[in-house]
């Protein structure tokens, strides 16, 4: 139930604070989801081989939101690296994510696919891309 209540808070406050431009609550938001996903890769639901691949996704979008790329050639590149990677963290063809037990209801266990806290922390680079 505590992963559950972090999973929602997080992510509201992340959210929020993306949609109204207060750093704070996207700050605060992104703090609280680092507990669940430090305990998904505790528990072996998020393999710790593909944290470098995950560090080198960040590095594509801060490279597009802080418009790194030298040429144009080499934004479109990015772009759609990126974006092929969204994709298919979207449609779970990613090695190495498991899904992670997140509740308990009646004795069934209510399983937490690691790929929407992924796509939480991945996705709104590409919404606030500005030009």
């Amino acid at each position: 139930m505590g992963l559950a209540l972090l999973l929602f808070a997080g992510g509201l406050l992340f959210w929020m604070g993306l949609g109204s431009g207060q750093r704070g609550w996207q700050f605060s938001g992104g703090s609280l989801l680092l507990i669940p996903f430090a305990g998904m890769v505790a528990s072996g639901s998020i393999a710790p081989t593909i944290l470098p691949m995950l560090a080198g996704v960040g590095g594509l979008a801060w490279a597009l939101k802080t418009q790194r790329c030298p040429t144009h050639a080499c934004r479109v590149a990015t772009g759609l690296v990126y974006l092929l990677i969204i994709l298919a963290l979207g449609v779970r063809q990613f090695p190495g994510l498991t899904p992670f037990p997140l509740l308990d209801v009646s004795g069934k266990q209510v399983l937490f696919p690691p790929e929407k806290l992924l796509l939480l922390a991945l996705v709104p680079p590409l919404l606030s891309f500005r030009r």
